[in-house]
């Protein structure tokens, strides 16, 4: 093995401890490869990116191995992946071998091969570590890459939904929220349909570019309807899964951020040679200067505000850097936080205008049966509705057809109790009749009730509200009520109208002019 110059930036021995094993790798223009999470997936899958760099590689053989318990690579016999040239991204098969190993297609100069390896871990952990292991034949030689990857698989986002059921659609509801304390960009979403629900409606915010900050939410409202058995939707139906699978394009505050200071400290470094040093020394100044930036102040004002330049700390993590390089690094990081104390967003948008988006994929269980109820309050057809006068109504509830299953239609021994209960607003309105009734409900029945009403009051008023409910706990039942937030018109029983008059100096005459009821009063005492 030959070496110019070795330079260890770690210490090595901790308190106690004894050995330490370090791998080295191939030097810079050789084979390299990283394990993250996708940019463009769901959570369980590994992107594993191969960058040829400027060799030209054949024959290469990858095996991904986990290095946290309760984890492990799911078998396949085909794995997905991306083939990136020029610009241009092309996918290709790959075959997994019985042993687990990956045969990689050929690579040539600058391409870099994208894969997406599906792992089964717990939840309960936040980062999982992989090792990579890449043999690969160049020029001839067999040549072998190891490394160790840590990927972070805690997400920003936090997604609740909820159904509202109509008769023949149903209103999935997602609500997005921070994990955390760090603000979000959101860029849009989209919903996938299922393998029972078609999506007949997006949301209005699809595409949008909004800021999420920490105990806010965004929702997001789609109309799915039930697929036909024999419909056929696109000729990706065959790929669909069995659930709605909600997707989020997103980009941190922090990751925008540091993305664009670090191409801004690449360009500072780049003319001086000292551009292979940025991955080390960039990480070592997050750590050092960029924990405390608050990037809430950011998403509010626009403006990043940076930690003072600390010298003798940033010597501290440039130690073992020889003298020449040491003193340029530090002059070009002194200068660079000096000249950017406060930086705009628009100038983070000018050194990072193409940032890579994560989006990130949520199944979510949309029930496919469901016992609804239609209730509506049919009124007499008389025209005009007096105060204080009954009118007869009629409450008709029918079960809907529509979400019930066969089996649950024909079932004679289905629970089939429910009760009805009318909201009454008593300072409107008086109820005559059962205000609430347990009752017998089966799909397609239609029940009638006879009540009465009676206005207290005139004006526009809403009519109560009815709600159907199962009478076991174990039965959830829900209800479309027809006449929700419906207003009558209550008219009085007279048509007679009462003035007062609460000052009479407004009906005085202009002074100077002697009032007539005053002068008769006068004539008459004479």
């Amino acid at each position: 093995m030959k070496l110019g110059k070795l330079i260890f930036g770690h210490n090595f021995l901790h308190d106690g401890q004894k050995k330490r094993t370090v791998r080295l790798n191939h030097d810079i223009k050789q084979l390299y490869a990283t394990v993250s999470q996708p940019n463009e997936s769901e959570r369980q899958k590994f992107s594993v990116k191969i960058d040829s760099r400027e060799i030209s590689v054949t024959k290469g053989i990858l095996l991904l191995e986990s290095q946290t318990e309760g984890t492990k690579i799911v078998q396949l016999s085909k794995v997905a992946g991306l083939l990136h040239s020029n610009g241009e991204a092309k996918e290709v098969q790959l075959d997994m071998l019985e042993t687990g190993e990956i045969s990689l297609i050929d690579l040539e100069p600058k391409q870099i091969l994208e894969l997406f390896v599906i792992y089964e871990g717990p939840y309960t952990e936040f980062d999982y570590r992989v090792k990579t292991t890449i043999i690969y034949e160049t020029n001839g030689d067999t040549h072998k890459f190891i490394s160790s990857n840590v990927v972070k698989v805690t997400v920003p986002l936090l997604v609740t939904e909820s159904t509202i059921f109509r008769e023949t659609c149903v209103f999935l509801k997602v609500e997005l929220s921070c994990n955390g304390e760090l603000p979000v960009r959101i860029f849009g979403s989209h919903a996938k349909p299922s393998t029972y629900y078609l999506v007949e409606s997006e949301s209005k915010l699809a595409e949008c570019d909004l800021t999420l900050f920490p105990r806010q939410t965004v929702a997001f409202v789609y109309k799915l309807v039930k697929r036909e058995s024999d419909e056929k939707d696109t000729e990706s139906d065959n790929q669909v899964n069995s659930k709605i699978h909600f997707t989020a394009k997103f980009l941190s505050l922090k990751d925008e951020v540091e993305n664009s200071l670090e191409n801004m400290l690449r360009q500072r470094l780049k003319p001086f040679s000292l551009e292979q040093h940025l991955p080390y020394v960039f990480d070592k100044v997050k750590e050092a200067f960029l924990t405390s930036v608050d990037y809430a102040s950011y998403g509010l004002t626009d403006v990043v505000q940076l930690d003072d330049f600390d010298a003798e700390l940033c010597e501290s993590f440039l130690l073992h850097r020889d003298l020449k390089t040491k003193v340029q690094l530090l002059d070009l990081i002194e200068e660079f936080f000096e000249e950017n104390v406060a930086i705009t967003a628009q100038t983070i948008r000018q050194y990072s205008p193409n940032p890579t988006l994560h989006s990130i994929s949520f199944p979510l269980e949309v029930p496919k049966t469901k016992i609804l109820h239609t209730a509506e309050l049919i009124l007499s057809p008389k025209k005009d509705l007096l105060v204080t006068e009954a009118y007869s109504c009629i409450l008709r509830i029918k079960q809907s057809t529509y979400w019930a299953t066969s089996s649950t239609i024909h079932d004679e021994n289905t629970n089939n109790e429910f009760c009805y209960d009318i909201d009454v607003d008593y300072e409107n309105w008086l109820l005559s009749g059962k205000r609430r009734l347990r009752f017998i409900s089966k799909p397609g029945e239609v029940s009638e009730f006879p009540i009465s009403l009676v206005p207290l009051r005139t004006g526009n008023l809403l009519l109560p509200s009815v709600r159907v409910s199962a009478v076991s706990p174990e039965i959830f039942a829900s209800t479309v009520y027809l006449n929700s937030a419906q207003q009558v018109l209550v008219k009085p029983k007279s048509r007679t109208a009462t003035f007062f008059v609460e000052q009479q100096q407004r009906f005085i005459q202009p002074t100077g002019q002697v009032p007539y009821m005053a002068s008769s009063v006068r004539s008459g005492g004479s």
